[in-house]
């Protein structure tokens, strides 16, 4: 699920939201305010890379 500030940031960065690395809902049985979920920061800081990345190449 995307914040609205990721929301924006991966439209400003044409970034595809199809995909599903970080698109996808929160599995019913967590609950949002527990401070334990654990976020893949490898995989999301791969997936905005590769979204700015693709976005400096169309700008050259």
């Amino acid at each position: 699920m995307l914040t609205p500030i990721n929301q924006k940031l991966f439209e400003l960065l044409e970034y595809n939201l199809a995909d599903e690395r970080f698109t996808k809902e929160p599995s019913p049985f967590v609950n949002p305010r527990d401070p334990n979920i654990e976020i893949n920061m490898d995989k999301l800081n791969e997936s905005v890379s590769e979204a700015i990345e693709g976005k400096i190449k169309n700008v050259n």
